[in-house]
């Protein structure tokens, strides 16, 4: 796993993600039968400083993760002294289709106009992600 492992989260009985704070990434782990031990069987790399996770959707296929709108592996320009720039992204996948790309390919990442999100939550239907 990476550093500084500050969430995580179910997304089946078999399998947990965690989010590596310096890390910059999120570990995809597959649980040991009883739950006592896993191992890493991904590794997605997101955004600067990741904080929160949560799935959303009716099979839970969706991954939301909050991150800073800066660091190494966003593709895209952070434009960290433009006016009217977001200053915090969530990064969404695919978890049953992670993309072929050594960290993972995210199906989208949302600019957001604020401090970045320190915690997510979904509606019990999976049909809605807040940030908080």
């Amino acid at each position: 796993m990476g550093l500084e492992p500050v969430a995580v989260a179910a997304r089946t009985n078999d399998e947990v993600w965690v989010v590596n704070h310096l890390s910059d990434s999120v570990s995809v782990v597959k649980l040991e039968q009883g739950g006592w031990g896993g191992q890493v069987t991904r590794t997605l790399l997101v955004g600067d400083e990741p904080r929160d996770i949560v799935f959303a959707g009716s099979d839970r296929s969706r991954a939301f993760i909050t991150t800073a709108h800066r660091g190494q592996n966003n593709p895209i320009d952070p434009q960290l002294s433009t006016p009217s720039v977001g200053r915090a992204d969530v990064w969404v996948f695919d978890a049953n289709n992670l993309g072929n790309s050594l960290g993972g390919t995210p199906l989208t990442i949302v600019t957001l106009f604020t401090d970045t999100p320190r915690a997510l939550a979904v509606t019990a239907d999976g049909s809605r992600v807040y940030a908080a």
